[in-house]
């Protein structure tokens, strides 16, 4: 019964969802290009330092505990 509800939904939204679709398309384009940059020249380094500098150490315990 869930399948056939989830079915109609997506047939419902598929027009609206295929235009979201062609328009998020170039934004993840950027994104993934971006992305690749920062590995590129290495600034993933940069964001980590200053990421665990204003970490509170308490979320930087629990992220090693998990």
């Amino acid at each position: 019964a869930l399948g056939y509800g989830a079915r109609s939904a997506l047939q419902k939204r598929q027009a609206a969802m295929r235009r979201f679709a062609a328009a998020a398309r170039p934004l993840l384009g950027a994104i993934f290009v971006a992305v690749g940059l920062m590995l590129f020249f290495k600034w993933h380094y940069f964001i980590e330092s200053w990421l665990l500098d204003i970490m509170p150490i308490w979320l930087q315990d629990l992220s090693i505990t998990l």
